[in-house]
């Protein structure tokens, strides 16, 4: 999935119709283990050896509600993030990240778009 990057502030992160965003970290780490394949010669591996490791929470208005991977040069994982600044769902920027895709959970089938990805749950 492409997500949304800060490169172009004007991608948006918000979940695909239907879906929405993952607020708590137990449901965020699950959606990590099915949502963020694991690639062929490393790629993708959670940071710390585990994504329970690799996920961390923060408070920031400018990047995307609840839970996202989040993506930087300089690291060969996949780090997790669950922003915890706000309670539902809006429309926001990658501001800390090289790029972002948001994980979103739906109450029925998976939801996909091109540039996203939800989980049932």
């Amino acid at each position: 999935a492409a997500g949304c990057g800060r490169q172009n502030t004007s991608q948006m992160c918000h979940c695909p119709e239907g879906s929405r965003p993952i607020l708590d970290r137990e449901s965020c780490i699950e959606a990590a283990q099915i949502l963020i394949p694991q690639l062929p010669g490393g790629g993708n591996n959670p940071c710390g050896g585990s994504w329970e490791k690799a996920t961390t929470t923060e408070d920031k208005y400018n990047d995307p509600v609840g839970c996202f991977s989040g993506g930087d040069l300089q690291e060969p994982c996949s780090s997790v993030y669950l922003n915890t600044h706000f309670a539902a769902a809006e429309s926001l920027p990658c501001a800390s990240h090289m790029g972002c895709n948001q994980l979103c959970v739906t109450d029925a089938k998976s939801a996909k778009s091109p540039t996203m990805e939800a989980v049932h749950v």
